[in-house]
């Protein structure tokens, strides 16, 4: 065997490479991993749709449409063709959407197992991927219909054979590297630039013939969907349009170029919270392993220190400067804090002090370096430390997301928030909170991280509201605000024959009524968002007004509406008023104080922008 490029200190982890691409055992146990996790994270999976993005998938699946964010941009054109196709097999979208995050969750421990095993004894591989499959954060978003455990499961293919071509300078594997890049590309686009660093390593050991040819392979593969997706977005102008707007509305809210530090500020807590739940109790591990020799990378290879750092750098400048929309997008860097912790169970099981090691350093093959002292215990302790991290996972899951709801959905947790000015019913209209529902906007940012919670609100509101005639009634509804989004989504999609509006303020700080949905049809855009209207005339014999959300109810005039309060379990609270045949919604603001009172509707009364009328 030659002399390694980094040195002598290395020949250790060439075996370790070596004896994984050889391991018979590896696949066997790859499988089992999958086989561990599929069945629990298969029977706890939430049953509702779980925020206002995972509405937008499931609506895309039945009907793409960009303009409509059904879905939004850029549009997740393979993700939605999966759902398509698993839609047939589960009987419904909803489910077949979650059954594809059950089945990445589950994958992704044992493909990283895969990894781990490129860079780690095959114990350690084993510990670093039994780990992750605990991960809190894994667990919760591999339950529910959204896109980053597919993103995740699709992204550790890729960066497994990036590896193995980078070392091994095999072209299937770079053939294959192209193949998996442009898969994920397709369920999660932005996942093209946050990993874009890793293809030229794959590169670097092939002629130039290879590398243009390989190139061209992942071209034409990400052409395949994207070609598609902008043909059913309307153009590539219409595409380019959707995804600006987007970016205005949302990013620019973040993004250090155009917000202020305070948007940094959100990625980053963002992006802490993710990666502190996503690795729990084993960030201790990191601390300990830190004051072996070598600290707690010391396991690992310089050039596999080197590969991971590529890995991960773009994705967390990203997610810190430009953008961090919830805890979900640290998923795609989580594994290589595992192989991160895996280096660090090695360190701490194979070096027993804790002070640099001082004793036979002349043993070492590397001069001045210290040997390690020989413990024969290592299998026990190693397995005792990953029972109790693992434990440490299972129970973050369990009563983190309980805790922390029922906190934030307290009374006292509104009135905090009423005096930070997040836009909670009782700060819009200057009443006390006592006497608006609680249901904080807060309460439902965090409500769609505790799944238990999230099913039983949307069941018991589903429920109560679809009892009410959809000819005789209408359901308003808020579209959110900065901290979390209405049920104008949800209500539209788990309603489809009921008529349901949604009121909210618009770009220019005005408040008023924005969209409606029917029949899974809406006139939903961000254009949409730009000029609220000042009047909703309801349809002609509709008797019945019903409110869903407390950022809604709390606005309504005193003195124009009897309304009765009925809270229907799961922490739902739901506001109904009778109102008179031809009715018509007044809605406006002055400064942050908003309304919406009711009159009698006239003859030239209808429903529109600011600027002018428009029909329903």
């Amino acid at each position: 065997m030659g002399l390694h490029p980094f040195g002598r200190a290395q020949l250790s982890q060439i075996d370790v490479a070596e004896n994984a691409s050889r391991d018979p055992a590896a696949p066997g146990i790859a499988a089992t991993l999958f086989a561990l996790f599929l069945v629990p994270l298969w029977l706890s999976r939430g049953t509702f749709l779980v925020n206002w993005d995972s509405v937008q998938y499931a609506l895309g699946v039945d009907s793409f449409d960009l303009a409509a964010h059904q879905p939004h941009p850029p549009g997740y054109i393979g993700y939605e063709w999966i759902g398509r196709m698993l839609a047939h097999l589960t009987g419904d979208v909803p489910t077949a959407l979650t059954l594809m995050s059950v089945v990445s969750a589950a994958l992704a421990p044992a493909l990283l197992f895969v990894l781990a095993r490129r860079m780690l004894p095959r114990s350690y591989a084993l510990a670093a991927a039994l780990l992750f499959g605990f991960s809190p954060l894994l667990w919760h978003y591999g339950r529910v219909a959204l896109t980053y455990a597919p993103e995740v499961a699709l992204s550790l293919p890729f960066v497994l054979l990036v590896h193995r071509a980078n070392r091994e300078g095999r072209l299937r594997d770079l053939l294959g590297a192209a193949l998996a890049f442009a898969l994920l590309g397709s369920v999660r686009q932005s996942a093209i630039l946050m990993l874009a660093p890793l293809w030229p390593l794959a590169l670097r050991p092939f002629r130039p013939r290879a590398q243009v040819g390989a190139s061209a392979v992942l071209v034409a593969a990400c052409l395949a969907w994207g070609i598609p997706l902008l043909r059913a977005s309307g153009g590539t102008a219409v595409y380019v349009r959707e995804a600006i707007d987007l970016a205005d509305l949302a990013v620019a809210r973040t993004a250090f170029t155009t917000a202020s530090f305070t948007g940094v500020l959100q990625n980053v807590g963002l992006l802490g919270v993710g990666l502190v739940i996503g690795m729990h109790a084993t960030l201790v591990l990191l601390g300990r392993a830190r004051r072996r020799p070598g600290g707690s990378l010391g396991a690992l290879s310089e050039s596999d220190r080197r590969f991971i750092l590529t890995w991960v750098i773009v994705p967390v400048l990203f997610f810190i400067f430009i953008h961090t929309g919830q805890p979900g997008y640290a998923l795609l860097i989580l594994p290589a804090g595992y192989l991160w912790v895996g280096s660090s169970l090695m360190q701490i099981v194979r070096h027993r002090s804790d002070a640099p090691a001082r004793a036979i350093a002349s043993t070492s093959p590397v001069p001045g370096a210290a040997a390690p002292s020989v413990d024969r215990r290592r299998p026990a302790r190693l397995w005792r430390l990953v029972s109790v991290f693992s434990l440490s996972g299972a129970a973050t899951l369990v009563l983190l997301p309980d805790v922390a709801y029922r906190i934030v959905s307290s009374e006292k947790a509104a009135q905090v928030q009423q005096r930070f000015g997040l836009r909670s019913p009782a700060d819009l209209t200057g009443r006390r909170v006592g006497e608006v529902p609680t249901q904080s906007p807060l309460a439902t940012a965090v409500r769609q991280y505790s799944i238990p919670h999230n099913d039983a609100y949307w069941s018991r509101l589903v429920e109560f509201v679809g009892s009410y005639p959809e000819g005789a009634s209408v359901v308003l509804t808020a579209t959110g605000g900065p901290i979390a989004s209405g049920s104008f989504r949800h209500l539209g999609y788990y309603l489809p024959f009921h008529r349901v509006y949604g009121v909210g303020w618009d770009r220019t700080g005005s408040f008023g009524y924005l969209f409606r949905t029917r029949n899974r049809e809406s006139n939903y855009s961000v254009q949409g968002m730009g000029n609220a209207a000042e009047t909703l005339r309801l349809p002609d014999g509709v008797r019945v007004l019903i409110v869903p959300d407390a950022d809604v109810a709390g606005l309504l005039d005193r003195s124009s509406f009897v309304t009765e309060r009925w809270n229907v379990g799961g922490d739902a609270s739901v506001t109904v008023a009778r109102v008179p045949a031809g009715s018509v919604l007044e809605l406006g603001n002055q400064g942050e104080r908003a309304h919406i009172r009711l009159r009698r509707a006239l003859a030239e009364d209808g429903e529109g922008p600011r600027s002018g009328g428009q029909s329903p």
